[in-house]
């Protein structure tokens, strides 16, 4: 069926829309959901907002570092070179040439998180190598020439050296506790390598130093140092890092946390969301700006929107789905935050379940009549009701509660509150299907009467099963309602339709508004005369407990 705009992804739990499309869709897990921030507007969340900075500040100290590296580097060969000692000039020239490895390699700045947290890595292997290069040659080449007091001056500065690196560690790469830890862990045992290399390789030298070098005091003094260093290092970087995470939470506090995509459709996306702080079930819906007129001029579509949401939150109805918050970001974009509904909405139930019962039409419809002749009386006209927008479900312990979804496309009067409509120009909207006739003249030529059409074409589908008009296209379909006459809805079913009741769905249905009734509440009192039995809660809870027993709950 063509559609325009969507107002069903609001509820959970329809056949349509499963559980199971909660997990398969969303973004992660709830517990490390995606955050939003209604107050600064459409935005990753802390948590991808936190991931992408830390990103950009990974590639900007991952750069640093390797200047850094490629400078001392530098400095030693320089120094090597001048007291002539060729054995230390190796490991540094390994360095210089790594160094500039991964600087040209960091140029782009479109590196993503792994390919630097790879490079991150290499980084480190490439100085423990260099290192290890010079230990291994120039402590081999003081062994050989019995130079023992020259070996314990250079022993003695190797763990300084390993701890340089992990301070380095600490300081220029954001990481968690567990990655901390791989990387000081990978320095811990780069660090005791060349030591036990050189007891291997140069073990008749060590056995003619004998008690002139103590080859366990070496280790063991090494490797506790360097345990102690990556103590200290892991626990700073993973306390820096849960400082900027806390940071980030800390920013957003309050805010949503966005648990699965509900759906998407003409309009933008609707997620199921948790208020962090209340742990309220929300949904949140982002609203393409286009379709509020941002073409002609984006501080007049954020005005308006912004006036038309705060007058629907003022609606009190309990047939009108409660408004949360609202806003619109610095790019244009607009949002709601609406209620969590458990249920399903017209279009899945009659979909699923087939034509309703005229007495059950009837009940459903009275609600969402109410809801909308309250919009009315503030100046506002729904423009898009149709059964995706009408959710029906269990409320404050009664089953088949109408909810009103869906006001972002909401019309105001020429004042609302005292101030000036601001209109959409050369934009239509509303779906095909249950186009009013003068609205396809444009969005200003709707209405109160507009949604009591809307309303009515609606009525036929929940006593049919069928659309009023069913074209090939959406073009087709709207020059249907404005130009055909459609059949009557006893001609479109095999179950009894009371003539009053026709008859109100009928006169909902005329192509002139001044034919139709000219307020919700004379279209609910038409229906109300239907010489109906009325629809009771026994047999509203009997039909959910049969059916979607889920959706009541501890009522079940």
């Amino acid at each position: 069926m063509p559609e325009e705009s969507f107002g069903s992804a609001v509820t959970v739990g329809s056949p349509e829309t499963p559980q199971r499309e909660l997990t398969e869709t969303g973004p992660m897990t709830a517990a490390d959901g995606v955050l939003f921030c209604p107050r600064r507007g459409v935005n990753p969340g802390a948590t991808q907002r936190l991931r992408k900075d830390t990103t950009k500040l990974l590639h900007s100290r991952l750069r640093t570092l390797v200047w850094l590296l490629l400078a001392t580097s530098a400095a030693s060969f320089g120094r090597f070179l001048l007291l002539g000692q060729v054995a230390g000039m190796a490991g540094t020239g390994f360095l210089i040439g790594a160094s500039v490895v991964a600087a040209l390699y960091l140029r782009p700045a479109t590196r993503t998180t792994p390919q630097l947290r790879a490079t991150t890595l290499a980084v480190f292997l490439a100085g423990l190598v260099g290192i290890g290069i010079n230990t291994f040659l120039i402590l081999g080449e003081a062994l050989q020439a019995a130079d023992y007091g020259f070996y314990h001056a250079q022993a003695n500065r190797l763990p300084g050296i390993y701890l340089l690196l992990m301070l380095a560690y600490a300081i220029f790469i954001p990481a968690p506790w567990k990655q901390a830890l791989v990387a000081c862990a990978l320095i811990v045992v780069g660090g005791i390598v060349p030591s036990l290399g050189l007891m291997w390789s140069y073990r008749g030298a060590f056995q003619a130093a004998g008690a002139s070098i103590d080859r366990v005091e070496q280790v063991s003094f090494t490797l506790m140092m360097l345990l102690i260093g990556a103590l200290f290092a892991v626990i700073g970087s993973h306390t820096i890092h849960g400082y900027r995470r806390a940071a980030a939470e800390t920013d957003d506090a309050g805010m949503y946390r966005l648990l699965g995509k509900l759906g998407e459709g003409g309009m933008g996306e609707v997620w199921r969301a948790e208020h962090r702080m209340l742990a309220r079930p929300a949904a949140i819906k982002i609203i393409r700006p286009e379709l509020l007129g941002v073409s002609s001029a984006e501080d007049t579509a954020t005005r308006r929107f912004t006036r038309e949401a705060r007058a629907t939150a003022k609606l009190q109805s309990p047939n009108t789905v409660d408004l949360y918050d609202f806003g619109s970001t610095q790019d244009g974009i607009f949002f709601y935050v609406m209620e969590m509904l458990d249920g399903m909405d017209l279009e899945d139930m009659v979909k699923n379940f087939g034509p309703m019962r005229p007495a059950r039409v009837v009940h459903l419809l009275t609600q969402a009549a109410d809801s909308l002749q309250e919009a009315h009386n503030r100046g506002l006209t729904h423009r898009d009701i149709k059964p995706g927008n009408l959710h029906v479900g269990f409320y404050a312990g009664r089953a088949d509660w109408v909810k009103v979804l869906d006001f972002g496309l909401v019309k105001a009067s020429d004042e609302v509150e005292g101030q000036t409509a601001l209109t959409m120009e050369g934009v239509t909207t509303g779906t095909p299907a249950y186009f009013p006739p003068e609205m396809a003249r444009g969005a200003a030529a709707a209405d109160a009467r507009s949604d009591i059409y809307a309303l009515a074409a609606v009525g036929y589908w929940m006593l049919t099963g069928e659309l009023v008009f069913a074209g090939n296209t959406a073009l087709e379909m709207v020059l249907q309602h404005v130009q055909e006459t459609p059949l009557p809805v006893s001609q479109r079913t095999e179950l009894p339709v009371p003539p009053a009741l026709e008859a109100a769905i009928m006169a909902g249905l005329s192509k002139n508004p001044d034919e139709r009734s000219q307020t919700m509440r004379e279209f609910a009192t038409m229906l109300a005369n239907s010489d109906l039995a009325r629809w009771t809660d026994a047999e509203a809870l009997e039909w959910w407990r049969l059916h979607e027993p889920d959706v009541l709950g501890g009522a079940a």
